[in-house]
This record gives structure tokens, sequence and C-alpha cells, in this order.
């Protein structure tokens, strides 16, 4: 057949007079597509008639994967039999995303399908091409608690880390999967592993709000202050966790612990993300208006910053009420504040010498950055989508955490 006979067979539906003329070639390209349809849509009759009639079990549609994925991924048990029974490769995977078959059934909770591929030795330990996800990671962050069972009843690595560092625990605790995370600590996961910006199973759990993870994690030693990154007190006042700002303070969590890079307490990013609750809630616990970041900001600095007054006036309001009202003084703004200052000329006496006051809001260069980030900032991530389904294949944890 000829290069034009080709391209015009290939171009549009030809009549079943002139398809008979056509090569074997041009047939075994429509069996193909024929054969995923059919096992994409769970049509076991015609996925036996198209594998009797000789094509393989491997047939590929361009870059959407092979019969045996898309059945595995709609949960087709049967049809996945078929297919592996007819000599399908059981490793075969998408090629943007690295998806395999055990990958998809893991990641949509296909138990029946999972054991089916384990039993048929898929690979326990293969990975997505983004995150370099497991099943069991996969799994583990989307609550799908049968196959985590199966997969740790099967030896999966429950240490596995993808590349931004986030184990099966760190994601569970993340998406709030409490039966998860349990599970994964009895077979002994990790609870102090860290992301490679620091982040814990309990900072995770914080930043979300996760409240049922966060007491499960303190319940089984979790540290509540982190070596390398947030303390989870820091991550959940910025985001405005009041809840878990709650838990972690009654669980004695260090109210002015800094963040290694910027210095930051919990009260002062608390302030630059505006959380009212969080304020209010840090300075009843004792939070000290006046640490300053590495940068020599204090919470204060930051509320005079803001185009609301909310915060700042409840920082005055705590400063003026405070027991150490006695050692200090609130003076009036300047009509007119010189070019590189503070707009605002708020002030504390020196506790050597009440006639000299000490500026909070001192002479600034530079306006503070309210986007300041916690550590080092993050790019988002992928978050691919498949129709109905949705993976989360980042290659960075803190895609979930706009604010981090």
């Amino acid at each position: 057949m000829s290069a034009r006979t080709t391209v015009a067979s290939t171009a549009s539906p030809e009549p079943s007079s002139a398809r008979s003329a056509t090569s074997s070639q041009c047939t075994t390209d429509q069996d193909k597509a024929e054969l995923i349809w059919a096992a994409t849509n769970g049509d076991e009759t015609k996925v036996r008639l198209l594998l009797d009639k000789g094509v393989h079990a491997d047939a590929e549609d361009g870059d959407e994967g092979t019969a045996l994925y898309h059945a595995a991924a709609r949960g087709y048990e049967t049809i996945v039999r078929l297919l592996l029974d007819r000599g399908a490769n059981i490793e075969a995977n998408l090629k943007g995303n690295g998806l395999t078959a055990l990958l998809r059934a893991a990641n949509d909770g296909h138990g029946a399908i999972v054991k089916l591929l384990l039993d048929r030795n898929a690979d326990i330990e293969a990975k997505t091409n983004n995150s370099k996800s497991t099943p069991l990671i996969l799994a583990s962050q989307l609550g799908r608690l049968a196959v985590v069972k199966l997969l740790l009843l099967r030896d999966a690595d429950v240490k596995a880390g993808r590349t931004d560092g986030s184990t099966a625990l760190i994601l569970a605790a993340q998406m709030g999967q409490e039966a998860v995370v349990k599970l994964l600590l009895a077979h002994g996961s990790d609870i102090e592993a860290e992301t490679n910006r620091g982040f814990t199973a309990l900072s995770m759990a914080a930043s979300e709000g996760r409240i049922a993870v966060l007491k499960a994690l303190l319940n089984n030693g979790a540290a509540i202050e982190a070596k390398n990154g947030p303390t989870a007190l820091i991550v959940a006042a910025d985001a405005g966790q009041k809840a878990a700002v709650e838990v972690l303070l009654d669980n004695r969590a260090d109210i002015e612990a800094k963040s290694i890079n910027s210095g930051s307490t919990a009260l002062i990013r608390a302030v630059i993300q505006e959380r009212v609750e969080v304020v209010k809630m840090l300075l009843d616990r004792g939070a000290d208006v006046q640490a300053k970041t590495k940068n020599g900001y204090t919470a204060l600095t930051y509320a005079t910053e803001k185009p609301s007054t909310e915060v700042r006036e409840i920082l005055l309001e705590h400063i003026a009420n405070s027991k150490l009202q006695d050692q200090m003084s609130i003076t009036n703004a300047p009509a007119a504040t010189p070019k590189g200052q503070s707009v605002a000329a708020f002030s504390t006496v020196s506790k050597g010498d009440p006639s000299q006051p000490v500026s909070l809001v001192s002479d600034l260069s530079s306006r503070p950055k309210d986007s300041e980030p916690l550590e080092e900032s993050s790019s988002d991530g992928e978050n691919i989508k498949y129709g109905r389904f949705q993976l989360y294949d980042s290659d960075d944890t803190n895609a979930y955490h706009p604010d981090l």
C-alpha cells in the first residue's frame, strides 16, 4: 500500500468494501484502538474477541496507555486477569507520568486488582515519573485503607520517600488520613521523617488543621519542636489553624520558637497573614510581642504596614494592658513621617531610664515583605487530572501549602 493510501485511510473511515482492500496494518491499528476502548469501558466480550482475533494484549493507542492500564484504572478485574493471561506486560506505563497498572489501581483504591497484580509479581516499589511516588504513597495520601493494608502485608517499603522527601506517613498526615496514619505507625513508619525542607508529619498535619491526626501523632511521641524546619506551631499559626495552635500549646509547644531562616515566631507569622483569632490566642497565652525576626522586625512592624488596622489595634491594646504597662508608653504618631521611616512611631520605655524611648517600629530602610516565607519559597507542582481521576503527583509537598 502506498504512503498516500495510508494517509487517506488514517484521515477518515473507509466504506466496508474499501476497507477489505486495505493492509493488515490498518486493520491492526483500528483493532488496537477498539481493544483499548473495550477495556476502558468494561466490555469483556469484545476484549476477548479482539484478543482471539490476534490483537496483542499490549496494544497501545499513542501515549494513552495499554488496555491493561485502563482496565486496572477502572476496576475491571476480569478484564485485567484476561489481559494478563494473554501476555500483557504488567509493568507497562504511561509515558507522561510513569503510572503502571499497579500504581493506578493503588491510587484509585481498587483492592482486588492490586492483589491480582501483586500475585502476578507486579513491582510493589514502582514509582511515578514526577514525584517518584510508590503505590503505598499514593494509596496512603488518598486514604485507601484496604489497599494500604494489603501493600504493607506484602512488605511495601514504609519509609520510601518522594523526590521532595515526603513519606507515606507525611502525606497521609497532611491529607488527614487518621486511620492510615495509625496503620503506618504500627508498621514502623518513621514519625520524625522530614521533607527536604524540614517539614514533618506533625507540621503537615498542623498546617492543614488535621486535629485527629495531630493528636494521634503527639500520642505516639512525635517531637513537637522541629529540627530542620519551621515548628508545627509556627506552621499552624501561619495557616490560621486556631484549633491546631491550641492543641500544640496545650502540649507545651515553645511559643517563642523561631523559624530557621527568617527567625519568625508564631505570633509574627500570624500577624503577617492577618490571622486575627490566632493572634489573640497567642497573645493570651503569653507570646512576646517584642520578639524580632533576623531582619529586626517585630509583629508590630508588620502590623503597621498592613492596610487593615485590626491586627495593629489588637497588638497595641495588648501592650497597653500587659503587665509591663508601667514600663511602656505609646506616643502619638507625628503629623508627617520622614521619608524612609515607618508610618507609626510606637515606642517602649527603657527599663533603665524611663525618659529614653526605644522605638518598637524603628527607622526602616525598606518595607518588610508580607510574603516573606517561613523558610525557602517553593514552586507549585503539578496536579495531574485524568477525567474523573485525579492524581496527586507533585514533586513538591509544599505545592499544597501556597503560604509556606
